[in-house]
């Protein structure tokens, strides 16, 4: 089982506990970008875009590590991957290449009816992937998609 780490609070009671559940192997992906890398290239030192670059990694790294502090991972088989890029390209290739078979990830409806329904990311990656996709909302979401009085009796 992978579980992507965007939003954190809403994989990780449900991730750890699915995977406790099925006694599987928990994969945890953080997936991080330097934004303005690109931007800079050609206006900045490639040293100081360096230093910029790696400073970015390890504050991620050190989030990374305090978000998985508070659950009992050591009781569970489980890797955890820090992957530079777009999590849409990323994760596809580390769940086919893990042969994952449910991927957990929350999502938080930013924008468009995918946004809404599953979440931008989860869209991207489960048309590239050949295993289930299972989003989390956050607590407390409600949808504000209304059904008409006949589609509810349908």
């Amino acid at each position: 089982m992978l579980c992507f780490m965007s939003p954190p609070e809403l994989w990780r009671r449900t991730g750890t506990q699915l995977a406790r559940r099925q006694q599987c192997e928990l994969v945890v992906v953080h997936t991080w970008t330097s934004a303005a890398e690109q931007h800079l290239r050609n206006l900045v030192a490639s040293s100081e875009l360096d230093r910029w670059v790696r400073e970015t990694r390890d504050q991620h790294k050190r989030w990374l590590a305090e978000l998985l502090q508070p659950y009992a991972l050591q009781d569970l088989k489980h890797r955890v991957y820090m992957l530079e890029g777009e999590a849409g390209h990323l994760i596809p290739e580390l769940a086919t290449a893990k042969e994952v078979e449910l991927i957990v990830m929350g999502t938080v409806s930013r924008t468009g009816v995918a946004g809404l329904l599953i979440g931008n990311t989860a869209e991207r990656i489960l048309h590239q992937v050949d295993c289930s996709v299972l989003t989390v909302k956050p607590d407390g979401f409600v949808t504000p998609v209304r059904l008409d009085e006949q589609q509810k009796h349908l």
